[in-house]
């Protein structure tokens, strides 16, 4: 991926006026000036437009003016050198004599600046009678006499480029006071930047790496010399990768850093220790303007000084204050090399001295935050020796703060567990610490806190620990699982009978029978109510689950009418071996969504799926062959799931590819059979033997006691049934459907059975009150198949081919939007044109997405929007119930904002 083999593209409309000055130079010489910020790409734009002239037969000389010439004030003996170095035609006398006079005038006094001038001019004059002549002058604005230089310079048959950085400088003003024109390079779109990444390593960047590009940089995301340098780091250090065509980031959760060589990195350095330490100290945690006396008095220095240096990063753009005080940092990126750099052990120490400092200003009776003691306290826990003391603490004020902020209390938990160094400590911490980290998700902390507990005795929560645990890698059993776990994995995807599976839940679930209020959340019945009626045993056990004995509402207990939906939704997640959405009505509070590693992964695929996003579901997809196993089982149900994907977009061949890397198991033989009747379909060659062939993989299937892809595989093998004239199949199809719906217990959707009923009797009502069932409404893929099957056969196919239109044209996938359109002009019907969506974003809003996206807080967005907090929670919920998100982290990741923003504007 060298840049040498880079194509310059983004700055096509810059280039196209440096040659137009070049055409102009011919007759009265010209002066350009190309000015931008930092990793803008000015040095890349000259080289490329260099390229171009030298093919075209001009000789092109370029100078750095900022290297540094000893004794030459102007620049003229360092513009001999450079003519000596790179005119071709030394030895000819025409340019000999005039060389010879420019350097006699070099050698003159330092004053004697009108004849360097004349003997420079004479120069030029004589090399532009060969061919034109380009002088290119880099990083003009670092010498101030640099307006002079190339000024002298500008003759008739010789363009002068020189760049410069952005600014109102006193060089910068005068470079441009001279030039006869300026050319700036303003900031790339996020598709234009696309677009280059894409040219300079030859494959398309990753949705993920984008957006992980675009948090990092904050304000430097739209200079690609910036984002070229950055990409060329992260692959030396082997975090990118080429997936199905893809360029991925390896290892999404680990911040980026800037280049080591960075100019903003080198900027702050030039400015002193002073400056690095403060970066460094707003990096590693939130500062205010009043911490500053006490970052002096931890790590020393003056706080006069510290002030002072904060001024300047702050007009140097490198920091910025917020309304409150706090101080962040405006490149994210900056802070994370400064972090690299410094080392995991001296930012711990130095959490440990502000910790100190503020433990001792407490016990002089002085005012300090306690939350932000705590912080550092929790920071520093790798610096500082184990006590019971400092865990105490820890554990008091995270109780203290559950409440308002889960996830910075089990982060104070997780630091107080590793400083405990008495058996007793450990399991007053583990329990309310692995409460909150199955509460919000954090299964990798779980891991560490289990290898704490398990030699500890008794922890009421224990059990819950190794569900989540396991649900939250959803991949092979750990050793020493017990057998309960071991049949929960089973939950949906193994051998055990669904009425069996939640009583198995409930006890692996189990809390003991300790009373206190931090247990009491967690306490679940200890067996289902056998004595249910046989079809409604599947929703009396995930009632009895519900059945949380919270201290606050005891006795209240969620009726089965109540519950009924919930049992439908997860019906159809098990059939995709969706353990989380299982979990969440089993669980209830208790259970978090995980906010990392393969099942989150996972969830973002299904939902991207169901919501017809599929650049985003593949995103997911590629994510999930880097972070998983080859042998996990999320891993070859994305791959599946994503060979379907390729086949709608038409790409056969990426289809294939996905389809070759997942072995043939019988636990998911229905969902490989769904993607090859599909991909069979879209290729036309659909076949009754290939229909056959799906029956029996399905048979093979529920002999192994599986249910993955069986909701998916039935209504899609009864529409080739009927498709291929084959009513003896399709009848087999509809009784299995029928038997495992109203079977002792359920083991299908309702919105599933009628959608194959539909698709066998050709009942358009039933097709219709399928669609309208949980399992059916939520995915758009599922919805628009059952469409087009039912406008095959259906006697007025209009209406079930323009609901089909409008549901293709929600999918991200063109080719099915041309076919559906097909369809509709086979029958002599008009495609209706997509009408342009009212905007329903307002300005507000769009200023607190782009504020999102930056990583502020809901305090920050009010404060600099002048707006309540309550106001911005209010706009936000608002926003993740427009886009079906569910967290701010999936809002930034996804492709949302980018299409809410684009519609605001």
């Amino acid at each position: 991926m060298s840049s040498k083999r880079r194509v310059w593209n983004a700055r096509r409309e810059q280039l196209t006026r440096l040659d137009g000055m070049h055409a102009a130079a011919a007759s009265s010489g010209r002066f350009v000036l190309v000015r931008g910020p930092e990793g803008a790409g000015r040095s890349t734009l000259l080289a490329t437009a260099a390229r171009t002239w030298r093919a075209a037969g001009a000789t092109v000389l370029t100078a750095n003016l900022g290297d540094n010439f000893e004794h030459d004030a102007y620049g003229f003996g360092m513009l001999l050198d450079v003519l000596r170095t790179q005119f071709d035609r030394l030895d000819d006398s025409q340019l000999a004599a005039p060389l010879a006079d420019l350097a006699r005038a070099c050698s003159l006094a330092a004053g004697r600046v009108v004849e360097r001038t004349t003997a420079l001019a004479r120069v030029l004059d004589a090399a532009g009678a060969y061919s034109p002549v380009v002088l290119l002058a880099d990083d003009a604005d670092q010498r101030s006499t640099s307006a002079l230089l190339l000024a002298a310079a500008r003759r008739p048959g010789c363009l002068v480029v020189a760049s410069c950085r952005s600014g109102d400088g006193p060089n910068v003003v005068q470079l441009t006071a001279t030039a006869d024109e300026v050319i700036d390079l303003p900031e790339l779109s996020r598709d234009e930047m696309a677009d280059l990444l894409r040219r300079a390593y030859g494959w398309p960047a990753d949705e993920v790496l984008r957006e992980a590009l675009w948090v990092a940089l904050g304000p430097m995301a739209g200079r690609p010399g910036t984002v070229l340098a950055t990409l060329d780091a992260l692959d030396a250090a082997g975090r990118l990768a080429t997936v199905r065509e893809h360029l991925c980031l390896v290892h999404p959760d680990i911040p980026i850093p800037l280049p080591a060589g960075h100019e903003l990195v080198a900027r702050v350095r030039h400015r002193g220790s002073t400056a690095v330490r403060l970066v460094t100290a707003v990096a590693a945690a939130p500062i205010t303007l009043a911490d500053l006396s006490l970052l002096a008095v931890a790590i020393g220095g003056d706080a006069h000084r510290y002030g002072m240096e904060l001024d300047h990063l702050v007009a140097d753009g490198v920091l910025d204050t917020e309304a409150n005080g706090t101080v962040r940092l405006c490149c994210a990126a900056l802070g994370t090399r400064l972090l690299e750099d410094a080392g995991a052990t001296v930012v711990a120490r130095l959490h440990r001295s502000l910790a100190a400092t503020l433990l001792r200003r407490i016990s002089m009776g002085e005012t300090a935050n306690q939350e932000a003691v705590t912080d550092r306290l929790a920071s520093a826990c790798d610096a500082m020796p184990r006590d019971d003391r400092v865990a105490g603490w820890l554990l008091a004020h995270a109780a203290a703060t559950t409440s308002k902020d889960a996830l910075r209390a089990a982060r104070w938990l997780r630091s107080g567990l590793r400083l405990s160094c008495s058996e007793a400590t450990t399991e007053q911490i583990a329990g309310p610490l692995i409460h909150l980290l199955a509460r919000t998700g954090r299964y990798t902390d779980l891991r560490e806190a289990a290898r704490a507990v398990r030699g500890g005795g008794s922890v009421p929560q224990r059990t819950v620990l190794l569900a989540a645990l396991y649900t939250g890698t959803l991949n092979t059993t750990p050793r020493g699982t017990s057998q309960a776990l071991r049949d929960l994995y089973d939950l949906w995807c193994g051998s055990v009978e669904p009425d069996e599976r939640l009583g198995v839940m409930a006890a692996a679930t189990r809390a003991n029978t300790r009373s206190s209020a931090a247990d009491a959340e967690l306490a679940f019945p200890t067996a289902p109510h056998r004595t249910a009626p046989p079809d409604d045993a599947i929703v009396r056990h995930v009632v009895d689950a519900l059945c949380v004995a919270d201290v606050r509402r005891v006795g209240s207990r969620p009726t089965v009418g109540a519950v009924r939906s919930e049992v439908e939704e997860v019906l159809a997640a098990g059939s995709l071996g969706d353990i989380e959405t299982v979990l969440r009505p089993v669980l209830g509070a208790s259970y978090g969504a995980p906010a990392e590693g393969v099942l989150r992964t996972y969830r973002r695929l299904l939902d991207a799926y169901a919501a017809g996003q599929f650049s985003g579901a593949l995103s997911a997809a590629r994510e999930m062959e880097l972070i998983a196993p080859s042998d996990a089982l999320p891993r070859h149900l994305s791959s599946l799931i994503a060979a379907e994907m390729y086949g709608l977009r038409g790409e056969t061949d990426l289809a294939a590819d996905c389809l070759s890397a997942v072995p043939d198991q019988a636990r998911y033989a229905a969902l490989r059979a769904w993607v090859d009747c599909g991909l069979a379909e879209q290729a036309g060659s659909v076949s009754p033997a290939l229909v056959w062939n799906g029956w029996r993989a399905y048979a093979r299937q529920r002999a192994a006691g599986s249910r993955i892809g069986v909701e998916q595989l039935l209504p899609r093998l009864a529409e080739l049934a009927v498709y291929t004239r084959q009513p003896g199949l399709a009848a087999q199809v509809l009784a299995e459907a029928r038997e495992l719906r109203h079977g002792s217990p359920r083991a299908l959707s309702a919105g599933t059975m009628l959608v194959v009923r539909a698709l066998v009797h050709n009942d358009p009502a039933a097709a219709r009150a399928g669609l309208r069932m949980p399992g059916q409404a939520g995915s758009l893929p599922g919805r628009l198949s059952t469409c087009v099957a039912m406008a095959r056969r259906a006697h007025d196919p209009v209406t079930w081919l323009r609901l089909a239109l409008d549901l293709a044209r929600l999918i991200d996938a063109h080719p099915l939007r041309t076919r559906v359109a097909h369809m509709l002009r086979e029958r002599g019907l008009s495609v209706p044109r997509l009408r342009a969506a009212q905007d329903e974003m307002s300005d507000t809003d769009r200023q607190i997405l782009v504020l999102l996206r930056t990583g502020r807080t809901n305090y920050q967005i009010a404060q600099r929007l002048c707006l309540s907090e309550k106001t911005v929670e209010n706009r936000l919920t608002r926003i993740f119930a427009r886009t079906g998100h569910r967290t701010r982290v999936e809002l930034v990741t996804s492709r949302s904002i980018d299409e809410l923003l684009k519609a605001a504007s």
